[in-house]
């Protein structure tokens, strides 16, 4: 998957200028492909910015931003070494995250594919919904210790959940084609938390 974006930001006195450039399609709903069929809408809805955890910009958007949107704001106060974090949310819930813990986000689109035609164990989804959310605190969380503590937890969750999805496919509660998709969302997850976890 491509960067969702990328950040430049430039110390100035007591002042931060911050350059992003973010990595979507941005379509509007008006546009129609080659074979004449309308191109849903798909845009990025609301924009944040966090300074060392604390959120310092709020922005909400619509289909008019072009493609791959180029955003740039000051921060003062900032200095060299303090940690800026950018993270999006599309009107089809799709997440980018750039900063100290943009792989989370990763995570969370993973484990938002665990769903299929067929109904999901409520084991799955209750342990799947549970490790977004920790992973959605993780993100943003302060420190590096906060965050690795979290992110731990839901790996656990992880491991109860694919563990959930293989009893549910050996006693044929969910189609097989399910369980493949459900099996394959959460193994990717498991895998990025695990790599994340390593790393630091």
């Amino acid at each position: 998957m491509a960067d969702p974006m990328r950040i430049r930001a430039n110390v100035v006195g007591d002042s931060t200028e911050v350059k992003v450039l973010m990595n979507h399609e941005m379509e509007t709903g008006q546009r129609k492909d080659a074979a004449g069929k309308t191109i849903p809408a798909w845009y990025i809805q609301e924009v944040s910015a966090q300074l060392n955890g604390k959120t310092v910009l709020n922005a909400e958007w619509g289909p008019s931003v072009a493609k791959n949107p180029f955003l740039q704001f000051n921060v003062k106060g900032a200095k060299a070494g303090d940690k800026i974090g950018v993270a999006w949310v599309d009107n089809k819930g799709d997440k980018g995250n750039k900063g100290d813990h943009g792989q989370l986000c990763a995570m969370e689109q993973s484990l938002a594919r665990v769903t299929c035609p067929d109904a999901v164990p409520p084991g799955v989804r209750r342990h799947t919904t549970s490790a977004i959310s920790i992973l959605d605190h993780a993100a943003s969380s302060r420190g590096r210790a906060q965050a690795h503590g979290l992110v731990r937890r839901a790996l656990k969750l992880l491991r109860k959940a694919n563990a959930s999805a293989a009893r549910a496919a050996k006693e044929n509660t969910m189609s097989p084609s399910c369980a493949e998709v459900v099996a394959s969302a959460l193994h990717e997850a498991q895998v990025r938390a695990e790599v994340w976890l390593g790393g630091r």
